[in-house]
C-alpha cells in the first residue's frame, strides 16, 4: 500500500482512509478491469452462439488487462460487474436444458476456460523461447521425443503441427468440447441415453438366444 500511494503522490493515511486492505484494493481493481458485461453479440452473427462469445469477451478483457488471471479468486461473483458477465451467460445458458447447479457450473467452466486460455497466450506471447528456436536446434529436437518412447509426439512435430501458438482453432475446439462435455450431463441428455439404452435392452430380448435357458445365454455371451 505505501508502494501505491507513492506512485499515486499521496500519503499511505489518505490510502486507507478508501480502502482498508491489500485484498480490497485488488477487489476494485479486477471490479473496474472486468467493467460492464456489454451484449454486443447475438447468435446468428457469433460463431459458437452467446456462449462462445462470452467467453471471447472474457478472454478479451484479461488479453486487455494480463493481471486479472493472476488475481486470487475468492469466491463466486460478488461485485456489481462480475454479476453482471455471469448473469449474461446464464441468460445464454437458458434453454439449454441444464438444472440450475449445472448453469452455474458450466458458468464456471467457460470462466475458467477463458482465464485460462488467456494466461497461456500471455506466456507465449511474452516468452522469448521462440526467438532461440532456430532451424538447427528444431532439427536436433525432432527425434527425442520417438528415441523416448513418445511415437505420437515425434509425428506431431515432424509435421509442424506441434507448436506454442494457442490459435483461434483451438480456442473453438475448447468452447465446442466444453459445451458438449456440459451437454452430456443435463437431465435431458441423461434421458434420452436411458431412452437409449432401454430400447437397446428390448432390441436384445427380441433375439433368438434371449429366450434360451439362463446357461445357454450365459455360454453365447461367451461365445461358446
Amino acid at each position: 500500500m505505501p508502494n501505491i500511494a507513492k506512485r499515486l503522490g499521496l500519503t499511505a493515511n489518505v490510502v486507507y482512509r478508501y480502502v482498508s486492505s491489500r485484498e480490497e484494493l485488488l477487489v476494485l481493481l479486477a471490479e473496474t478491469a472486468w467493467g460492464p458485461a456489454r451484449r454486443p453479440w447475438t447468435p446468428a452473427r457469433v460463431d459458437g452462439g452467446p456462449r462462445a462469445a462470452w467467453t471471447r469477451a472474457m478472454i478479451g478483457r484479461c488479453e486487455a488487462h494480463p493481471w486479472l488471471p493472476d488475481l486470487p479468486l475468492r469466491g463466486a461473483p460478488a461485485t456489481p460487474n462480475l454479476l453482471g458477465w455471469t448473469e449474461v451467460l446464464l441468460g445464454a445458458l437458458t434453454g439449454a436444458g441444464l438444472s440450475t447447479a449445472e448453469s452455474l457450473g458450466c458458468a464456471l467452466l467457460l470462466d475458467g476456460y477463458a482465464r485460462r486460455t488467456a494466461s497461456a497466450r500471455g506466456d507465449v506471447r511474452e516468452s522469448s523461447a521462440a526467438l532461440t528456436r532456430s532451424a538447427t536446434v528444431t532439427r536436433f529436437l525432432q527425434p527425442l521425443p520417438h528415441e523416448h518412447g513418445c511415437p505420437i509426439l515425434a509425428s506431431m512435430m515432424s509435421r509442424d503441427a506441434y507448436d506454442d501458438e494457442v490459435g483461434e482453432d483451438d480456442v473453438d475446439f475448447g468452447l465446442t468440447g466444453s459445451w458438449t462435455a456440459s451437454r452430456s450431463w443435463s437431465p435431458a441428455a441423461r434421458t434420452t441415453a436411458e431412452r437409449a439404452a432401454a430400447t437397446a435392452g428390448a432390441s436384445l430380448t427380441a433375439l433368438p438366444w434371449t429366450r434360451a435357458s439362463p446357461a445357454v445365454r450365459g455360454n453365447a455371451r461367451r461365445g461358446r
